[in-house]
């Protein structure tokens, strides 16, 4: 089994010397104070729960040059959860805050002063938080930090999701306004999203789509070896998209031979079917694939009701996102790696990917698909052979 990527904590905060409270000038800032206990924090985690490891805790470079606003953000896109200490009120440390947001990072916010600032004060904020050295498990600031920490590294290692969703520590008042989306996502994600939907799925479960007409006129071009061309009357129950596996790709044509070897090891393989248009609101037919059972002498014998098996193809475009092209151009000055730019643009297509399937369910929940939610279904190629199980045994 493959060792676990390590997640990597970054610590921001206010980076010019502060004053302690006699008032004297205090060169080493709170920040490299403040990273300094959580890099404490967490070893004593990984030391108590070895599996919430490996942890990397970072920090931004102490300097002014005019690269920091490049520098910061190449680490806020590389980090798994933020820590901002938003003490003294600092507009920098509130902009890094913002960059958070939009971007949909978890984090948590401490500080020295009684409260977060205005705009903050509905988020949970570890407060009065004096003294940063040592790690004292008594002082109940120490204690909380570590527990909020635990609390994340566990969501995201448990992948069962009984520990919590790490996406909870990311809420923030510009999600909420969108309904829970960062304001990254409301671009390249759920711009594929919104085709996709308008495209595909929502063909079958507006009023009067797909789903809810007794049977739909399908033909079929390769059904029989001669190729002649088959129509049928067939009910359509089930659509189920496959998350692609060969994201990097340039083409999806991999993942469709994946998809077939995976059904052909569980005696199913797919068919290309044309359904034919219903009325004007399908705007043209509709090529996609059925899922059929593969017969003793190797023909194929559709399933009833028709369960309809797509890979989303639009999403192979998220790899021309901004945000995933920047990843290339690596940190200003240090160049990165292969294996971890490799993994950047992993952990990047797994985010977006994710936030693709949330912002279908978005879709979902609202009213033109009221009474069909369930018959769509959003999987991994792992998940597929378990759901076409039960799906197969409902027809």
């Amino acid at each position: 089994m493959a060792d676990p990527e390590p997640i990597t904590i970054l610590v921001l905060g206010p980076m010019q010397p502060g004053l302690d409270d006699a008032g004297n000038i205090v060169e080493d800032p709170r920040t490299a104070q403040l990273t300094r206990l959580v890099s404490a924090i967490a070893e004593d985690l990984v030391t108590t729960e070895p599996a919430l490891g490996p942890i990397v805790v970072d920090q931004p470079d102490s300097n002014t040059s005019a690269s920091i606003i490049p520098g910061i953000l190449t680490k806020v896109e590389a980090a798994d959860l933020v820590i901002l200490d938003l003490s003294g009120g600092s507009q920098n440390v509130m902009y890094e805050l913002g960059l958070v947001h939009a971007v949909g990072l978890p984090y948590i916010l401490t500080t020295k002063d009684s409260g977060p600032p205005f705009y903050m004060l509905n988020i949970f904020c570890i407060g009065n938080f004096e003294r940063l050295e040592p790690l004292d498990p008594q002082y109940n600031p120490h204690s909380l930090l570590r527990s909020r920490i635990r609390e994340f590294l566990r969501s995201l290692r448990d992948s069962s999701g009984a520990s919590g969703d790490p996406d909870s520590f990311a809420t923030n008042p510009v999600t909420d306004y969108f309904q829970g989306l960062p304001v990254v996502d409301i671009s390249a994600p759920a711009g594929l999203a919104a085709g996709y939907w308008r495209n595909a799925v929502r063909r079958f479960v507006r009023v009067g789509g797909y789903f809810d007409r007794p049977d739909r006129r399908v033909t079929f071009s390769d059904l029989l070896p001669d190729k002649t061309e088959v129509q049928r009357d067939l009910k359509i129950r089930h659509f189920v998209a496959v998350e692609p596996v060969s994201i990097l790709a340039e083409t999806p044509e991999e993942d469709f031979d994946l998809l077939e070897r995976t059904l052909a090891d569980h005696g199913f393989r797919t068919t290309k079917g044309t359904i034919h248009q219903a009325n004007e609101l399908d705007m043209r037919k509709f090529d996609v694939g059925f899922l059929g059972r593969i017969q003793p002498d190797g023909s194929l014998e559709i399933v009833e009701p028709g369960v309809v098996i797509d890979i989303p193809t639009t999403l192979y475009a998220l790899q021309y996102s901004p945000r995933v092209l920047r990843i290339d151009d690596g940190p200003a000055g240090r160049p990165q790696g292969a294996a971890v730019l490799d993994r950047l643009r992993r952990r990047r297509y797994g985010n977006m990917l994710d936030r693709f399937n949330r912002i279908m369910r978005h879709f979902l929940r609202r009213g033109d698909a009221r009474g069909h939610e369930r018959q769509v279904h959003f999987v991994t190629l792992a998940e597929l052979p378990a759901l076409l199980e039960t799906l197969v045994a409902e027809a």
